[in-house]
């Protein structure tokens, strides 16, 4: 229980000693407490996580890019992590590099549709049209969803394929 007190305080004090945590001391999830299947206590790697999102909104995207690589190496199982490496290599342009991350968080369980919009993005911003192409496919496959069917029709309007953005948006 001690241990347990002594963990909390030095989770919570870490945010107030340095605006950028290190993951050395990451947790595991398997050592906290669950309630409902959550951890009772928020480990390194949550607030690390947190930490990142508010680098995000700061437009620290180096910093940001750079903790979400540490937490990716200390805590891989974490599928916020790759998600959010995924998007801070996206924000510093490096598209092939985010879909890696991508992919990473797709095989930790990461959820399919929103994966493959970063993805449909990232593809785009490399001209890489049938990458493009197979992220919408993909999701269409997963669901018929009008957002995506507006978005693949805009992407078939840009690419002056005008009989499937039209088929698209019918």
């Amino acid at each position: 229980m001690v241990f347990r007190i002594l963990v909390l305080i030095g989770i919570i004090c870490v945010p107030l000693v340095s605006a950028v945590p290190s993951a050395s001391d990451t947790y595991d999830y398997s050592d906290q407490p669950t309630s409902g299947g959550q951890p009772v206590f928020a480990t390194k790697a949550d607030v690390m996580i947190d930490t990142i999102r508010k680098l995000i909104e700061a437009k620290d995207y180096d910093g940001a890019e750079k903790m979400a690589e540490e937490v990716t190496d200390k805590a891989p199982e974490m599928v916020d992590g790759w998600v959010l490496l995924g998007y801070t290599k996206s924000l510093t342009g490096k598209y092939e590099q985010s879909n890696d991350a991508y992919d990473r968080a797709l095989e930790y369980g990461a959820d399919t549709k929103d994966v493959l919009l970063r993805k449909a993005y990232n593809c785009r911003k490399l001209n890489d049209t049938e990458r493009t192409r197979e992220c919408f496919e993909q999701l269409l496959d997963l669901e018929s969803n009008i957002d995506v069917m507006m978005q693949f029709g805009a992407f078939e309007k840009s690419q002056e394929n005008y009989e499937e953005a039209v088929r698209l948006y019918q």
